[in-house]
Formats: C-alpha cells, sequence, structure tokens
C-alpha cells in the first residue's frame, strides 16, 4: 500500500490541489499498475485545527487498514493487504 500526503506542510493544501496534480496522478498510476493499493488522505491543517489534531489524523490514517476488518470490508475478495509493505511519502514546495 502507498499512502501519499499531500503537499503544504501541514498548514495548507489539499489532497486535490492543482499544482501537485501532475505528481499525484504519476505516483498513484505507478503504485495501482504494479498491484498497490493507493491512498491520498485530506487532512485537517494547522489552522483552523492545532498540531496535535493532525497528529490524530495522522494516527487514525494508518492505524485504519492495519485493523483486520479493513481488508474485508474494503478489498475485493480474496484480496489482503500486507500490513508490513506499507510506504508513506508527500510532497512539499521547497524539496
Amino acid at each position: 500500500m502507498v499512502i501519499f500526503i499531500h503537499g503544504g506542510g501541514l498548514v495548507a493544501g489539499f489532497r486535490n490541489e492543482a499544482s501537485s496534480a501532475r505528481f499525484t496522478d504519476f505516483v498513484r498510476d505507478f503504485a495501482l499498475s504494479r498491484g498497490f493499493l493507493f491512498i491520498s488522505p485530506d487532512h485537517r491543517l494547522v489552522w483552523p485545527s492545532a498540531g496535535l489534531d493532525i497528529i490524530e489524523d495522522m494516527k487514525t490514517l494508518f492505524a485504519f487498514p492495519a485493523d483486520s476488518s479493513f481488508s474485508e470490508t474494503y478489498l475485493p475478495s480474496g484480496v489482503s493487504l500486507d500490513t508490513p509493505r506499507i510506504v508513506a511519502l508527500g510532497v512539499i514546495a521547497e524539496a
């Protein structure tokens, strides 16, 4: 599974932002073409939320697919998630 976090330093941005859409599409297409599940979540931003809210969002994001019911509920029959093989990556404008 590939988890792709959008740019913005947790302060700005959103998952479908035009400035990073081309790279997001490339990563998504690359992952899916190789049989990986691809997740690009929206999360709360520092304003109006607090940093601890974003940490909770990220903890929830990583706990969600690790739950045993995830494969049964969200994946096709006979497909399971290899939880030790989760890749997280993202973009940031300053990189």
